[in-house]
């Protein structure tokens, strides 16, 4: 009998013995993964080799076939090599490695994140590490987009990771006659193919010593129903094959010859993040968003445009970072929006003269706050008054002209300046110190000569008494006090 001799496909991440008849024994070579335990990702593309999954004629079992001789001229091909980052193309972080491993390509220069310019390329641009299921991948080790490695899981009993189904997927490896200890006819490879296992002696029958065994019993072929199974081709037992029928959409028939439901996938269901169903009972985690980007309904990362709260907004509006404009609203009651701050603010007249300014862009008016008098550039029109700040006095421009200093507390007039009757229109603290009763047409009604002070100011005192100052010189004053 001819030796077995070993064959990798390291496209397939498999490897069998090929016998003296042809037929594929699953028995791992060194250097090659053994079964569902030793997946690997992104393993190098299928050679020319013959797949297991086309017919295999090992009828004769005793080494004496003709489907011997390709195998045994066929050198066994070397075991995974790991690339290196250079061979991948990697600048940065943890890549996989094509043989089940991961290879450390080190760090991105400073303000360069690893990932922002794709997979293990630096760049400076935000990188969201993707799961599993957003990068489709269901077994082996896979990029997570960034810098880091994802473990996918294994494959079920009879797959392995890569191969046909392509990178981080898992491929059927199919099974052999001998493997299923079948001496004759047709049996399925598990893989959706079927495998000729030879024919029987004269005078014995392919099933009379059990299934595909040849015996001289008669043999009663099996069916899908006495088989079990649901789908797919079976072995009849007998020789033969039997098709059972297929699976409905969104189930595949499993090495059981069970349909089972398919989960479908991130990137079947078009989804960037967030959860939803998979199909078959349970949730799919398609990921998270970068930071400024939110999951929306259509589980798609796209801009978070920016809101009132978030930026600390109070009034106003601005861009919204998407491209549309954020509108924060006026402010309430007297407040007043500041536009470089978004802040609302609200007029602060409190013990400020009357004319000073508000703090939000505007000047204290009588009835506002302020007090205490008329700061430099103030007009008291007819029929305004300005208070002292205890509330003691009221400097007065009445309707009839005249300029008067009251007493609160018995309402005593207790200077005036004897311009009743003149058609008024603003007593003015001018910039220049001056304070002038002016007529609609700038008639000078009278005056304190006080001009040529810039910056002087009058000052409605708490003792009733009206002063002009200059810092702390008096300049004029009515030397009235109260009673």
């Amino acid at each position: 009998m001819r030796a077995w001799s070993a064959v990798c496909w390291t496209g397939v991440s498999r490897c069998a013995r090929v016998g003296a008849f042809g037929a594929l024994l699953a028995a791992p070579a060194a250097g090659c993964a053994q079964s569902a335990g030793d997946d690997t990702a992104y393993p190098p593309q299928p050679s020319d080799q013959s797949d297991a999954s086309h017919d295999v004629d090992a009828s004769h079992a005793d080494g004496t076939g003709s489907g011997d001789a390709e195998g045994d001229s066929a050198a066994p091909e070397a075991g995974c090599v790991p690339r290196t980052c250079a061979q991948l193309g990697a600048q940065c972080g943890s890549a996989p490695d094509h043989c089940g491993g991961t290879v450390d390509c080190g760090t991105c220069p400073s303000g360069q994140t690893c990932g922002g310019s794709g997979p293990n390329l630096c760049g400076s641009n935000e990188c969201a590490p993707k799961t599993c299921a957003q990068v489709g991948a269901s077994c082996g080790v896979a990029s997570d987009g960034c810098a880091g490695t994802l473990t996918c899981g294994s494959c079920p009993p009879g797959e392995v990771c890569g191969g046909a189904a392509g990178d981080n997927q898992c491929s059927c490896v199919p099974t052999t006659c001998l493997a299923q200890s079948a001496e004759c006819g047709v049996i399925p490879d598990g893989c959706g193919g079927q495998l000729t296992c030879g024919s029987c002696p004269s005078g014995q029958v392919c099933g009379g010593a059990g299934a595909n065994l040849c015996g001289s019993a008669p043999c009663t072929p099996l069916t899908c129903q006495t088989a079990g199974a649901a789908c797919g081709v079976i072995s009849d037992g007998c020789g033969g094959a039997v098709s059972c029928p297929t699976c409905a959409p969104g189930s595949v028939c499993n090495v059981q010859h069970q349909c089972v439901c398919v989960p479908t996938t991130c990137a079947d269901a078009g989804a960037g993040c967030g959860t939803l169903a998979d199909g078959c009972g349970g949730t799919l985690s398609c990921g998270t968003c970068a930071p400024g980007t939110t999951c929306n309904g259509s589980h798609q990362c796209v801009c978070a445009p920016a809101t009132c709260p978030g930026l600390g907004w109070q009034c106003g509006s601005g861009a919204d970072g998407c491209g549309g404009t954020l509108d924060c609203g006026p402010c309430s009651g007297s407040s007043v929006c500041i536009t470089s701050t978004h802040q609302c603010k609200a007029p602060d007249c409190a013990g400020k003269l009357c004319g000073a300014s508000d703090g939000v862009g505007g000047t204290c008016e009588p009835g506002g706050g302020c007090c205490g008098g008329m700061a430099p550039g103030f007009n008291l029109a007819k029929g305004a008054s300005v208070s002292s700040c205890a509330g003691t006095a009221h400097l007065v421009h009445q309707s009839d002209g005249n300029v008067v200093v009251y007493q609160a507390s018995n309402g005593a007039p207790l200077w005036s300046s004897n311009t009743s009757g003149a058609n008024s229109a603003a007593l003015a603290m001018q910039t220049d110190g001056n304070l002038v009763l002016y007529g609609p047409s700038n008639e000078v009604y009278w005056t304190t000569a006080t001009g040529g002070y810039p910056g002087a100011y009058a000052a409605m005192q708490d003792d009733c008494n009206l002063v002009i100052y200059l810092g702390s010189t008096v300049l004029w004053a009515t030397n009235q006090v109260c009673h």
